[in-house]
């Protein structure tokens, strides 16, 4: 199956994940999701900017999954990628925070969005919600380093 999600990680060649504005984008264009920034983001506060290329309103959310479970079991539970499904019971969501400190200047078509990322021995995921809760798109999957 494939899916619409594409990934831009901004690693150095030591393998450190770095991201120079310090936070990962999420952008949609309708089809799909793209993120940009690193694989992997400390304990404490995550910091997220989603762009939105769509009219249609968007929901991020970040959040751990159940032991045994990992992004691609995400994947599989769908037909064709954006199909909405009930929510797993294997999957969490995480503490979202009033406001992200991303220091970034917002266009109009940007949000911010700050997580309470905890859990490090966990599979992390990030999704987007579209329209009145009319797609569901996976990003990405995230580890959360302790």
């Amino acid at each position: 199956m494939t899916t619409a999600t594409t990934r831009e990680s901004t690693e150095t060649s030591d393998d450190a994940p770095t991201s120079p504005d310090g936070y990962i984008e999420v952008t949609f264009a309708g089809d799909g999701c793209t993120v940009s920034g690193p694989d992997q983001l400390p304990v404490g506060t995550g910091e997220f900017v989603v762009t939105n290329l769509t009219d249609e309103f968007l929901q991020l959310y970040v959040g751990p999954l159940d032991s045994g479970y990992d992004f691609q079991d995400l994947i599989d539970l769908q037909q064709q990628p954006g199909e909405m499904l009930p929510q797993p019971t294997w999957l969490h969501h995480a503490v979202e925070l009033i406001a992200a400190p991303t220091g970034k200047t917002l266009e109009p078509n940007q949000s911010e969005w700050a997580f309470l990322l905890d859990q490090p021995e966990k599979n992390w995921v990030i999704l987007l919600a579209a329209g009145q809760e009319d797609s569901l798109w996976f990003c990405s999957g995230l580890d959360v380093t302790a």
